[in-house]
C-alpha cells in the first residue's frame, strides 16, 4: 500500500510542483501589485487585508510544496533512491 501511494504521488510530483509554484508567483504579484497601490490610490483597511491574504496564500502554498517533497521522502520505498530537489 505504501508503495503505491508512493508511485502514485511520484507520478503527479512535477504537475504538483508546478500547478503550487504558478499559484505561489500570482498571489505574490498580486501582493505586490496591492502593496505598491496603497499608497498611490490611498489607504484602506480592505485593500490592507486582501493584500495579507494574498501573501498568506503565497506563503501556505511554498509550504505545502515542501511538505508534498517531505512527504514523498517519508513514503520512498527501501531499496529506492530517489532525489527530490526543492
Amino acid at each position: 500500500m505504501k508503495k503505491s501511494v508512493f508511485y502514485l504521488l511520484f507520478y503527479f510530483y512535477p504537475v504538483v510542483r508546478l500547478v503550487l509554484r504558478v499559484i505561489s508567483v500570482v498571489c505574490a504579484l498580486i501582493f505586490l501589485l496591492m502593496a505598491v497601490s496603497i499608497p498611490i490610490v490611498g489607504f484602506s483597511l480592505s485593500s490592507l487585508v486582501t493584500g495579507l491574504l494574498f501573501l498568506a496564500g503565497s506563503l501556505s502554498t511554498l509550504v505545502l510544496r515542501e511538505s508534498y517533497t517531505t512527504l514523498l521522502l517519508k513514503l520512498q520505498p527501501e531499496g529506492t533512491s530517489y532525489i527530490f530537489y526543492s
